[in-house]
């Protein structure tokens, strides 16, 4: 008997996109497993790059760029133009991520936040 992906089993058209998206990009991935577990950050791209993912600024920006396109994240830009991005508030998508991600992040959690 075939066993389904449950990415490809997921209803909501959204969490379709970013799937995808986290797929094709291991960057974007690793963003969205850091928001899955802290899930009220918010940082610019420079921050991002430097203190969560620990890769290039540009990179970073990039994936941010497709994440939000799809409705993974959300952008918020402050008065001194600096741009904080976050978690969707979708909780419906919140919780598909969370199902559909689940074993990356809880691989991260066993090991103190550092992928395996």
């Amino acid at each position: 008997m075939p066993t389904s992906n449950p990415v490809n089993a997921m209803p909501n058209p959204t969490v379709r996109a970013i799937s995808v998206a986290a797929e094709a990009d291991p960057l974007s991935r690793n963003i969205l497993v850091f928001l899955l577990e802290n899930q009220n950050a918010m940082d610019s791209a420079k921050g991002i790059a430097a203190w969560w993912v620990h890769n290039d600024e540009l990179a970073v920006q990039s994936s941010l760029n497709r994440l939000f396109a799809c409705g993974a994240i959300v952008a918020h830009t402050l008065s001194s133009r600096t741009t904080l991005y976050g978690l969707t508030p979708d909780v419906e998508v919140r919780t598909q991520l969370r199902s559909a991600l689940g074993g990356l992040v809880e691989c991260r959690t066993a090991s103190n936040g550092r992928p395996r």
